[in-house]
Protein backbone atom coordinates (compact mmCIF):
# COMPACT_ATOMS: atom_id res chain seq x y z
CA UNK A 1 0.00 0.00 0.00
CA UNK A 2 1.14 3.55 -0.70
CA UNK A 3 2.43 5.97 1.92
CA UNK A 4 -0.03 8.89 1.92
CA UNK A 5 2.72 11.16 3.29
CA UNK A 6 4.93 10.63 0.23
CA UNK A 7 3.98 11.04 -3.43
CA UNK A 8 7.48 11.61 -4.79
CA UNK A 9 10.63 13.48 -3.82
CA UNK A 10 9.03 16.80 -4.76
CA UNK A 11 5.59 16.20 -3.26
CA UNK A 12 5.77 14.87 0.26
CA UNK A 13 5.45 15.73 3.94
CA UNK A 14 9.10 14.87 4.66
CA UNK A 15 8.20 11.68 6.59
CA UNK A 16 11.80 10.45 6.37
CA UNK A 17 13.27 13.76 7.60
CA UNK A 18 15.66 14.25 4.68
CA UNK A 19 14.85 17.96 4.43
CA UNK A 20 15.78 20.28 7.27
CA UNK A 21 12.79 22.28 8.48
CA UNK A 22 9.76 22.26 6.26
CA UNK A 23 6.61 20.57 7.47
CA UNK A 24 7.79 19.42 10.90
CA UNK A 25 8.33 21.53 14.01
CA UNK A 26 9.32 21.01 17.63
CA UNK A 27 7.11 21.55 20.68
CA UNK A 28 6.90 25.31 19.98
CA UNK A 29 6.61 24.78 16.19
CA UNK A 30 10.18 25.97 15.73
CA UNK A 31 13.34 24.06 14.83
CA UNK A 32 15.32 24.58 18.04
CA UNK A 33 14.50 21.11 19.37
CA UNK A 34 15.13 19.28 16.09
CA UNK A 35 18.48 18.09 14.74
CA UNK A 36 18.57 16.40 11.34
CA UNK A 37 21.42 13.91 11.45
CA UNK A 38 23.21 11.67 8.97
CA UNK A 39 23.41 7.98 9.74
CA UNK A 40 26.91 7.27 11.03
CA UNK A 41 26.69 3.50 10.65
CA UNK A 42 23.90 1.04 9.89
CA UNK A 43 20.39 2.23 9.10
CA UNK A 44 17.44 0.54 10.77
CA UNK A 45 16.07 -0.52 7.37
CA UNK A 46 17.08 -0.52 3.73
CA UNK A 47 14.23 1.83 2.88
CA UNK A 48 15.52 4.48 5.30
CA UNK A 49 17.39 7.18 3.39
CA UNK A 50 20.32 9.29 4.63
CA UNK A 51 18.98 11.25 7.59
CA UNK A 52 16.85 10.98 10.70
CA UNK A 53 15.65 13.56 13.20
CA UNK A 54 16.78 13.80 16.82
CA UNK A 55 14.20 15.49 19.06
CA UNK A 56 15.26 17.29 22.23
CA UNK A 57 13.43 19.17 24.95
CA UNK A 58 11.99 22.63 24.38
CA UNK A 59 10.55 23.91 27.66
CA UNK A 60 9.44 20.78 29.48
CA UNK A 61 8.60 18.66 26.42
CA UNK A 62 10.45 16.84 23.67
CA UNK A 63 8.19 16.45 20.67
CA UNK A 64 8.09 16.71 16.89
CA UNK A 65 4.86 17.51 15.10
CA UNK A 66 3.24 18.29 11.80
CA UNK A 67 -0.10 19.99 11.33
CA UNK A 68 -1.79 21.32 8.22
CA UNK A 69 -5.12 21.60 6.46
CA UNK A 70 -3.75 19.70 3.46
CA UNK A 71 -3.32 16.61 5.64
CA UNK A 72 -7.08 16.47 6.01
CA UNK A 73 -7.32 16.07 2.23
CA UNK A 74 -5.20 12.90 2.20
CA UNK A 75 -6.99 11.25 5.12
CA UNK A 76 -10.61 10.14 5.32
CA UNK A 77 -12.95 10.19 8.29
CA UNK A 78 -13.62 6.71 9.64
CA UNK A 79 -10.99 5.07 7.43
CA UNK A 80 -8.63 2.59 9.08
CA UNK A 81 -4.96 3.36 8.45
CA UNK A 82 -1.82 1.39 9.20
CA UNK A 83 1.38 3.08 10.28
CA UNK A 84 5.02 2.27 10.89
CA UNK A 85 8.08 4.21 12.00
CA UNK A 86 11.51 3.69 13.53
CA UNK A 87 12.37 5.17 16.89
CA UNK A 88 15.10 5.00 19.53
CA UNK A 89 16.16 6.97 22.57
CA UNK A 90 18.96 9.47 22.08
CA UNK A 91 22.50 8.59 23.17
CA UNK A 92 22.82 8.60 26.95
CA UNK A 93 19.08 8.30 27.63
CA UNK A 94 18.53 5.21 29.75
CA UNK A 95 14.76 4.77 29.58
CA UNK A 96 11.59 6.32 28.26
CA UNK A 97 8.79 5.93 25.80
CA UNK A 98 7.57 7.86 22.76
CA UNK A 99 3.84 8.27 22.16
CA UNK A 100 2.13 8.90 18.84
CA UNK A 101 -0.94 11.17 18.75
CA UNK A 102 -3.02 11.84 15.64
CA UNK A 103 -6.01 14.16 15.61
CA UNK A 104 -8.35 16.11 13.42
CA UNK A 105 -9.10 19.71 14.33
CA UNK A 106 -11.31 22.58 13.34
CA UNK A 107 -9.70 25.47 11.48
CA UNK A 108 -9.24 27.39 14.76
CA UNK A 109 -7.80 24.24 16.47
CA UNK A 110 -10.92 23.46 18.50
CA UNK A 111 -12.84 21.23 18.75
CA UNK A 112 -10.61 18.29 17.98
CA UNK A 113 -11.08 14.58 17.31
CA UNK A 114 -8.28 12.35 18.61
CA UNK A 115 -7.61 9.15 16.70
CA UNK A 116 -7.98 5.72 18.25
CA UNK A 117 -4.49 4.24 17.88
CA UNK A 118 -3.63 0.58 18.35
CA UNK A 119 -0.04 -0.70 18.51
CA UNK A 120 0.61 -4.13 17.07
CA UNK A 121 2.78 -4.87 20.10
CA UNK A 122 4.26 -3.07 23.08
CA UNK A 123 7.94 -2.23 22.74
CA UNK A 124 10.78 -1.20 25.05
CA UNK A 125 13.00 1.51 23.62
CA UNK A 126 16.76 1.78 24.03
CA UNK A 127 19.44 4.21 22.97
CA UNK A 128 21.50 1.56 21.18
CA UNK A 129 19.01 -0.02 18.78
CA UNK A 130 16.28 1.29 16.53
CA UNK A 131 12.84 -0.20 17.10
CA UNK A 132 10.16 -0.50 14.43
CA UNK A 133 6.73 0.43 15.76
CA UNK A 134 3.63 -0.56 13.80
CA UNK A 135 -0.11 -0.42 14.29
CA UNK A 136 -3.39 1.02 13.07
CA UNK A 137 -5.53 4.07 13.74
CA UNK A 138 -8.91 5.56 12.88
CA UNK A 139 -9.89 9.23 13.01
CA UNK A 140 -13.66 9.49 13.23
CA UNK A 141 -13.61 13.06 11.92
CA UNK A 142 -10.57 14.56 10.17
CA UNK A 143 -12.27 18.00 10.28
CA UNK A 144 -10.45 20.94 8.66
CA UNK A 145 -6.87 20.03 9.53
CA UNK A 146 -4.82 17.13 10.84
CA UNK A 147 -1.99 16.98 13.36
CA UNK A 148 0.54 14.19 13.98
CA UNK A 149 2.66 14.38 17.14
CA UNK A 150 5.47 12.25 18.55
CA UNK A 151 6.32 13.09 22.17
CA UNK A 152 8.51 11.39 24.77
CA UNK A 153 7.04 10.42 28.12
CA UNK A 154 9.16 12.65 30.37
CA UNK A 155 10.96 15.03 28.06
CA UNK A 156 13.63 12.51 27.05
CA UNK A 157 15.44 13.12 23.77
CA UNK A 158 14.70 10.60 21.06
CA UNK A 159 15.34 9.82 17.40
CA UNK A 160 12.73 9.18 14.72
CA UNK A 161 12.70 8.13 11.08
CA UNK A 162 10.68 6.83 8.17
CA UNK A 163 7.06 7.41 9.16
CA UNK A 164 4.66 5.62 6.84
CA UNK A 165 0.87 5.82 6.81
CA UNK A 166 -1.35 3.92 4.40
CA UNK A 167 -4.98 2.94 4.09
CA UNK A 168 -5.86 -0.53 5.29
CA UNK A 169 -7.29 -2.19 2.22
CA UNK A 170 -9.85 -4.81 3.09
CA UNK A 171 -9.32 -7.90 1.01
CA UNK A 172 -12.22 -8.51 -1.31
CA UNK A 173 -14.05 -11.75 -0.62
CA UNK A 174 -12.97 -14.55 -2.86
CA UNK A 175 -15.15 -14.97 -5.88
CA UNK A 176 -17.34 -18.01 -6.00
CA UNK A 177 -15.17 -20.81 -7.35
CA UNK A 178 -15.62 -21.84 -10.93
CA UNK A 179 -16.91 -25.37 -10.53
CA UNK A 180 -15.66 -26.80 -13.77
CA UNK A 181 -16.60 -30.43 -13.15
CA UNK A 182 -15.06 -32.69 -15.74
CA UNK A 183 -16.17 -36.07 -14.44
CA UNK A 184 -19.68 -36.44 -13.10
CA UNK A 185 -20.01 -39.40 -10.74
CA UNK A 186 -23.64 -39.63 -11.79
CA UNK A 187 -22.67 -40.14 -15.43
CA UNK A 188 -20.25 -42.69 -16.77
CA UNK A 189 -21.54 -42.87 -20.31
CA UNK A 190 -24.85 -42.83 -22.07
CA UNK A 191 -25.46 -46.44 -21.08
CA UNK A 192 -24.26 -46.19 -17.49
CA UNK A 193 -25.66 -43.18 -15.66
CA UNK A 194 -28.22 -42.01 -13.16
CA UNK A 195 -29.93 -39.80 -15.74
CA UNK A 196 -28.73 -36.49 -14.13
CA UNK A 197 -29.65 -34.58 -17.27
CA UNK A 198 -33.12 -36.07 -17.37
Amino acid sequence: TENILWTDEYNNYNPNFETVGGWWGDTSWGQTGLSYKDYADHKPSEDCLNKYVEVSKVGDKASVQIGHSSLSTVMKSGQEYEYSYYVKLADGVESGDVALTIKGMAANYWPECVATITKDQQVTLSSTEWTKVTGTFVVDDVMEQMQIIFASSNGESFCLDNLKIAEVIEEAPEEAPDRNITENILWTDEYNNYNPNF
